[in-house]
């Protein structure tokens, strides 16, 4: 191109307003490049628009649960969706800011926050004007996002309350762990764990080893057998520590068998975000089933 012809070069850009319905505001790209560039923004069914929703407080903060649809667009299945609850006044990012809970949809794109191992999202307050902003993830700095408003009030449970409780206490990053450098064993101590519905919760009280499964390494578990269940003393039982991929969660449960689902019976976690491959990690009780009482944290290390 010469020159004189570059002079003549026109650039047209396209800009899209979105329609959004009332109380829910849907943003897109402000520009459209090319159909590759284009995705769908997540729907969001939990919150629903203008209602108000159960929040439960833990340590002074609220959270709410949330899920919906729509992380997907064509075939292209979004590699996050995260969350953040603003106050209505608030100016909204563009993007997730660092520290934003994030979950991975499944294969058509449902999402969800404070089920199935999920975290909670933390709201500023309650009794207030909100409006909670998801964003779907297609990589790099690729985002479609969608807000809803509503409001939220103290309660015990959550709209979900299934599997629960889920929630973070502090900010997490976008940091993956790489199982690949993993400690082959780690170990674990607990004490102080008395009988609440079970009558032989002490013999949890000891140190205990967890080793890579060999038999399975697809799977990449940490195994211990228990001689002895905590609900039978004529019973075995195992601690498993298994990374979910789709929540992000390290789980460590005490469970009947090594297949049983993840994050249940007596439980502890920690998210992939603040694991460290091969030193020391603080865990926190997920769920003790109210079969046993049991320490709220406990710290596992490289054996």
């Amino acid at each position: 191109m010469s020159p004189e012809q570059s002079n003549n070069v026109v650039v047209r850009l396209e800009v899209i307003v979105p329609q959004g319905t009332h109380g829910v505001r849907v943003q897109t790209p402000a520009a459209r490049f090319g159909a590759e560039h284009e995705r769908t923004a997540p729907l969001i069914n939990e919150p629903p628009a203008n209602q108000t929703r159960k929040a439960r407080p833990v340590d002074a903060k609220y959270f709410i649960c949330a899920h919906g649809t729509g992380a997907k667009s064509g075939d292209d299945v979004a590699d996050q969706v995260f969350a953040k609850c603003y106050l209505a006044a608030q100016t909204l990012d563009p993007t997730p800011p660092n520290g934003t809970n994030w979950v991975q949809p499944d294969g058509n794109g449902n999402w969800e926050f404070g089920r199935n191992g999920n975290p909670e999202i933390e709201i500023p307050n309650v009794g207030v004007d909100l409006t909670l902003k998801v964003w779907a993830h297609y990589g790099d700095q690729n985002y479609a996002s969608n807000t809803v408003d509503f409001r939220a009030q103290e309660s015990t449970t959550t709209e979900c309350p299934a599997g629960g409780p889920y929630y973070f206490v502090g900010a997490v990053t976008r940091t993956r762990a790489r199982p690949a450098v993993m400690a082959h064993r780690w170990k674990f101590t607990l004490s102080g764990v008395r009988d609440r519905t079970c009558t032989n919760c002490g013999v949890l009280n000891t140190v205990w080893i967890v080793e890579l499964d060999d038999r399975q390494p697809h799977i990449r578990r940490w195994l211990a057998p228990a001689p002895q269940s905590f609900a039978r003393p004529d019973q075995h039982a195992w601690w498993r520590l298994q990374l979910c991929p789709v929540s992000g969660n390290w789980y460590l449960d005490c469970v009947q068998h090594p297949d049983q689902k993840l994050g249940t019976w007596i439980s502890y976690r920690c998210h992939e975000s603040r694991w460290h491959a091969n030193a020391a990690n603080t865990m926190t009780l997920n769920t003790d089933t109210g079969y046993c009482e049991m320490p709220r944290e406990l710290t596992i290390e490289p054996a």
